[in-house]
């Protein structure tokens, strides 16, 4: 999953599943839990050989809420992953972090709606 605004030039040579958002803040907020392995490894057991446009409709996301904690600082992780300049290390620190944080979110909700 990744975040593509107005100025980025893009080239699909795969199947996209396009989700508009008019709040950046809220776009990286579902792209880092998109991208976390928990969200990851429960959407991998709706696949076949392509994620169907529908496989989003079996989680049970949270709308944005900016006066949340974790749902900033998702959206903040996600946005230093789009970071050119991020390193290597520092990577898979906030990979880490971005995986321990949607674990905190969805033990307070289920993952499945």
């Amino acid at each position: 999953c990744c975040v593509i605004s107005n100025d980025d030039r893009l080239v699909v040579d795969q199947k996209v599943i396009l989700i508009p958002f008019t709040n950046l803040e809220e776009a990286h907020y579902v792209c880092a839990l998109l991208n976390s392995q928990l969200v990851s490894d429960y959407l991998k057991t709706f696949l076949t050989l392509d994620a169907p446009p529908y496989i989003l409709d079996h989680l049970a996301i949270q709308a944005y809420d900016a006066s949340d904690e974790i749902h900033k600082k998702l959206s903040n992780l996600s946005q230093l992953m789009h970071s050119s300049s991020i390193a290597n290390t520092e990577k898979v620190k906030t990979i880490q972090s971005l995986n321990k944080l949607v674990t905190e979110l969805f033990n307070q909700d289920d993952i499945e709606k």
